[in-house]
């Protein structure tokens, strides 16, 4: 399965926040995990979207920590996919960092 998260920034992610966890998990699992950041997604005129999306690239990530800074660094892959069509099977799943939430229970 094609796994897209939406953050705020790619590399603004630790290995603490709940979007690392569960990327890493699918990408243990094969799945072909993706990050783009909301700068990074425009909606074209026929109703699809196109993202610059950033992946860690192939191999084994033992902690989340690992996963953060492949994704963080400069290795990662940076692709322009090509439109996603709302009827595709892709998971677009936006995810917000637990500082983000504690920080907005505060208010």
């Amino acid at each position: 399965m094609r796994i897209c998260f939406v953050v705020a920034d790619i590399r603004d992610q630790q290995p603490n926040f709940a979007g690392v966890y569960l990327a890493l998990s699918a990408h243990r699992r094969g799945h072909d995990v993706r990050f783009v950041s909301v700068d990074d997604l425009s909606f074209l005129d026929d109703n699809n979207v196109l993202a610059t999306t950033t992946r860690v690239r192939a191999g084994d990530y033992s902690t989340p920590t690992q996963y953060a800074h492949a994704l963080a660094s400069d290795e990662a892959v940076v692709e322009e996919d090509t439109p996603w069509a709302a009827s595709t099977s892709s998971a677009c799943a936006t995810t917000r960092s637990v500082r983000g939430r504690r920080a907005r229970a505060r208010r």
